[in-house]
């Protein structure tokens, strides 16, 4: 380390700085394009931790009743947050619950990306375009949404493969356990459409809201069905409103009300967004202007005196 900061010079890194494109690609020429240049990173991250996760998860499901032994504590958790009646079924059912949380994990950071643009003053030079704030926050939802399927189709591949060349049926498991991850899509979605409300309503207050109501929903997850909490209360969980697989039957009705549930919250919340002052993040906000332009209201920002 001495000797690399002995070579180097003052302020600068090892390498020599490159010259950028002298043109943007037509990826960056709207903002679909700018929210998925600055978040695929972070989604990259996410797919390769999920995957081999998921993959080395999956591949204990082989042993799991040789691993719990005849411990029937351990039995009798993954019973209860399983829901089914076989340990392998219900240890994998547990594990598509994980799959289920990490994606809502994911969507969630990936929404409050609106808030860390709009609190760097970041959003403005978007806004100052053509661009609308429905499009613009449509940009980075859709990314969320993305994101999500993708991991939820990450994690049951990679558990599915997995468990399935051990056993020796990988046309039989890796189906099985997909179906059974993207079963968890309309419930993880409706955490971020959360977070979305919260951003449009109580753009100040988002950021900690949605991550206490995400954080309740994996309390809920993890102790509920152990602990055997009261009914009322674990069905706040939108992951105790769907079909537990694998093991169990496919119901649309329930999927199709969180769907309906998440794109209720989200047009809430895009319609607050497009009704306050961008810029309206706590008492210390500075001043904003409010200007009419192609159907949307955009804002540029005044400096407060």
């Amino acid at each position: 380390a001495f000797l690399l900061a002995a070579w180097r010079d003052h302020s600068a890194g090892l390498l020599p700085d490159r010259k950028g494109r002298a043109r943007a690609s037509g990826l960056l020429r709207g903002p679909f394009g700018l929210a998925w240049r600055l978040q695929r990173s972070v989604l990259a991250g996410w797919l390769a931790a999920v995957i081999f996760g998921f993959a080395a998860l999956g591949a204990g499901a082989n042993g799991i009743g040789a691993i719990i032994g005849g411990s029937s504590l351990l039995k009798r958790y993954l019973f209860r947050v399983g829901y089914q009646a076989s340990v392998i079924d219900a240890y994998l059912s547990a594990l598509m619950l994980l799959a289920g949380l990490a994606a809502a994990v994911y969507a969630t950071s990936a929404v409050l990306r609106l808030r860390t643009e709009e609190t760097a003053n970041l959003a403005d030079t978007v806004l100052s375009t053509a661009t609308g704030r429905i499009r613009w926050a449509l940009s980075h939802i859709s990314v969320a949404v993305g994101g999500a399927c993708v991991l939820l189709a990450g994690a049951g591949l990679s558990a599915g493969l997995s468990y399935g060349i051990l056993t020796g049926s990988v046309g039989t498991e890796v189906p099985r356990l997909l179906e059974a991850a993207m079963v968890r899509l309309p419930a993880a979605l409706v955490l971020p459409a959360v977070a979305v409300l919260l951003f449009g309503l109580l753009p100040w207050e988002s950021a900690g809201l949605a991550w206490t109501a995400l954080a309740l929903v994996v309390v809920i997850g993890v102790f509920g069905p152990p602990l055997q909490w009261a009914a009322w209360f674990t069905d706040i969980s939108p992951f105790s409103q769907i079909p537990k697989l694998p093991g169990g039957t496919v119901t649309a009705e329930p999927l199709l009300w969180l769907c309906a549930v998440a794109l209720v919250v989200s047009a809430v919340g895009l319609v607050g967004l497009r009704r306050r002052d961008l810029g309206d993040l706590g008492p210390s906000r500075p001043l904003s202007v409010i200007r009419d332009g192609l159907g949307d209201r955009k804002s540029t920002r005044l400096n407060s005196s």
